[in-house]
């Protein structure tokens, strides 16, 4: 089973399933895929940072230089391709396979479907989301 989400999504996706209220086997698998998400995640924000590394001002240390938390760039042109490719990074899906974790997604899923706790605004469209993309998966 492979589940595809934007960058955004998963991280959104993470932090819902992260703070759900589960216990016994099913939160041990629920950290499973946790750890699935948070490894996809960590490869694309390495891809993040290497091109803030390529088109950002450097330090003299050669790491990026920040002002008041934002990447510095002098360079209006190099801030333009960092931003084209950028986009491009964040618009990519990222693949999240899960197919070793089958009985942790079922056991998950039927938590997700059968929890108690209330969910509005960003939350239920995450809920949604994540229980619409392990039914399908």
């Amino acid at each position: 089973m492979i589940i595809k989400l934007y960058p955004q999504e998963l991280l959104e996706t993470t932090e819902l399933i992260f703070g759900l209220k589960l216990s016994g086997a099913v939160s041990r698998h629920r950290t499973k895929i946790v750890n699935q998400f948070k490894d996809k995640f960590q490869e694309y924000d390495t891809d993040r940072l290497e091109l803030i590394q390529k088109y950002a001002d450097l330090d003299s240390d050669g790491q990026p230089k920040q002002e008041d938390g934002h990447f510095v760039f002098s360079d209006k042109e190099k801030e333009g391709a960092f931003l084209m490719a950028f986009n491009e990074l964040y618009g990519e899906l990222l693949s999240v396979n899960l197919s070793e974790y089958s009985l942790q997604v079922q056991s998950l899923l039927e938590a997700l479907n059968n929890y108690s706790e209330t969910f509005s605004g960003k939350e239920a469209e995450v809920f949604d989301l994540i229980c619409e993309k392990l039914e399908r998966g």
